[in-house]
């Protein structure tokens, strides 16, 4: 920020720029040597690493083992239900010779979380974290932030690992972003998942690409997972081409492609998801096993190759409007039906407010979309990560209510402030 004074400044208050980042004081005012400036992040819900009150998913009866993040080089061991707490709206800067690292013994559980009502920010400064555990370990990971670097659970031998929650956590998306928002590392993973038979469940977090082998399993709840760009890898195994494990999502929004071994659920998700001018994909969301699961109230990228389908846009809405026009003309032709299908495909298509991460309305469904998608879910909420904030029946019911109190004469209209 640049701080200047000035002649035109008001000569009793200190003016900021917002939009050039300039802070100007008047000129009856010495220049200070240190500007002291306290700020707040903007967001549509409490999703990511972030420093509102996350109490109530803390887990019960643990012991708290350290009251502190541990710096670049130290292995954090746990011993049986053990927390490590980072507290405050402070940035963790990894500055020695070895990556952090997480190691937790046979049977024990370890808990890593920012202080309720903070939010830390650890900067991997280019190394990955790794996460090593015994025979039926967990970690849970709850309220930080992490850029710089990769979240890895490496395939070491013998890392056992049993179960990973991520929870109210942020992987920046991009791994570093530039001062003006861009992503440094598009194309680069935010979570590399090694081992089989290892269950990594994810609430209420921002994610960057997911890299996965084959036998491990992934549930996504209320979240983003965010490959930079609708042609880029969100899921796929290791080698961004085959299939990773079985993945799960709900109430979820995806940027990206979509490679997985089975979908036993997909429900009121968004998938944004185009394969590349020349890509070695076959679609761009498609499952190896898809005999197994479904999908349903969600939006699925056409040409995907998914289990039964139920209530998913596009297809939906194109089966309903060849049946409306068959009710019309029975004896349509196959170019009419297929005319009408590409009709409702590139009608049906999301649309968002923002899809940089950063921005106050990331990930928000544009309240131009169409409504199948902004009102496509289950509940007649919007699909996506912000299904949980049923913004449309908000709007429903404020526009029924105020309609009451409206005088004679008036119409009602609504301005949306986020």
């Amino acid at each position: 920020m640049t701080v200047q004074i000035g002649q035109h400044s008001p000569v009793d208050r200190i003016s900021v720029d917002p939009e050039l980042g300039r802070l100007f004081l008047p000129a009856s005012m010495d220049e200070p040597d240190v500007v002291d400036i306290s700020y707040h992040y903007g967001m549509c819900a409490d999703v990511g690493g972030g420093d509102y009150s996350r109490a109530e998913g803390f887990a019960q009866g643990f012991v708290a083992a350290t009251n502190h993040c541990r710096g670049r080089g130290d292995s954090t061991r746990a011993g049986h239900h053990s927390i490590g707490r980072c507290g405050g709206k402070y940035r963790y800067r990894m500055s020695s010779p070895e990556p952090l690292a997480i190691a937790v013994d046979v049977d024990q559980t370890l808990s890593l979380r920012s202080a309720d009502g903070h939010r830390a920010y650890i900067n991997l400064d280019g190394d990955d974290m790794t996460v090593i555990g015994g025979e039926e370990a967990e970690v849970v990971i709850d309220g930080l932030t992490l850029y710089g670097g990769r979240l890895v659970l490496p395939d070491t031998g013998d890392n056992a690992l049993r179960r990973l929650v991520l929870r109210n956590v942020t992987l920046v998306p991009g791994i570093h972003l530039s001062m003006d928002g861009e992503p440094q590392q598009p194309t680069t993973p935010s979570l590399v998942i090694e081992i089989p038979n290892v269950t990594v469940e994810i609430e209420r977090s921002i994610l960057g690409a997911i890299h996965c082998v084959e036998g491990a399993s992934v549930t996504i709840k209320d979240s983003m997972i965010d490959a930079t760009s609708r042609t880029n890898v969100a899921f796929s195994a290791l080698d961004e081409v085959t299939h990773g494990g079985a993945l799960t999502l709900c109430e979820t929004t995806v940027i990206g492609k979509v490679a997985a071994k089975s979908f036993p659920l997909i429900s009121n998700a968004l998938l944004d998801a185009a394969l590349g001018e020349v890509d070695d994909w076959d679609a761009p969301v498609w499952a190896q096993q898809r005999q197994t699961g479904c999908a349903r109230y969600s939006y699925i990228p056409p040409h995907s190759r998914v289990p039964r389908q139920h209530h998913c846009q596009p297809q939906f809405a194109s089966a309903k409007a060849i049946e409306e026009a068959e009710l019309r003309n029975p004896t349509l032709s196959n170019a009419e039906r297929a005319h009408i299908v590409r009709g409702a495909r590139a009608r049906l298509v999301p649309a968002f407010t923002a899809l940089r991460y950063g921005n106050a309305a990331y990930g928000q469904v544009l309240l131009a979309a169409p409504e199948e998608i902004r009102r496509g879910a289950d509940s007649g909420s919007e699909m996506g990560m912000y299904h949980h904030l049923y913004q449309p029946q908000r709007e429903d019911a404020l526009k029924f209510r105020l309609d009451e109190f409206l005088p004679i004469g008036l119409d009602l209209g609504l301005i949306y402030v986020t």
